[in-house]
């Protein structure tokens, strides 16, 4: 069986189901670029280098948490994806300066939600904006695999694959 529904802000949600495997797809949360899949100790996915100073929620789910410093945020999907989006590299130092979050912990969250707007081109002048997008409780699914990993991508577009 194969659904689709449209979301908000023009985000399309898709579950695909062969046999008993469900592949989520999980939507990439702002316009730019798409770099390279990212693997390592905190998870499996891909790495953006946003155009825009804006975050969106990928997928409908619960904010588990939101760092002080607004760079940074996790998130829980329904099927129990848990999701590190961090905004540039080393933003950590900038103590929340240029990054305003819009959603607190604990939110529930639907696709395409506005999560943390952020001054890009000030962020830039200080850091590198490449931003890893990473399931970090990969093991707890059979695959995770990036759907895209070079070129432009925008928002709501689908961006990550999580195998049940």
């Amino acid at each position: 069986a194969h659904g689709t529904a449209i979301g908000r802000a023009g985000y399309q949600e898709e579950q695909e189901q062969q046999g008993q495997n469900t592949f989520d797809q999980r939507r990439v949360g702002h316009d730019g670029t798409v770099v390279r899949p990212e693997e390592g100790i905190l998870g499996q996915g891909a790495a953006i280098i946003p155009s825009e100073g804006k975050l969106y929620a990928p997928f409908e789910g619960k904010v588990s948490s939101i760092f002080d410093t607004r760079h940074a945020i996790c998130l829980q999907s329904e099927a129990g994806a848990e999701m590190l989006i961090h905004i540039g590299l080393e933003t950590v130092s900038l103590g929340g300066k240029y990054y305003t979050a819009k959603v607190k912990d604990g939110d529930m969250v639907k696709t395409g939600d506005l999560l943390i707007e952020f001054d890009l081109n000030s962020s830039r002048k200080e850091f590198d904006t490449i931003t890893p997008v990473l399931i970090t409780n990969a093991d707890d699914f059979s695959a995770v695999e990036a759907l895209q990993t070079t070129g432009t991508i925008k928002a709501g577009k689908a961006f990550l694959k999580v195998k049940q």
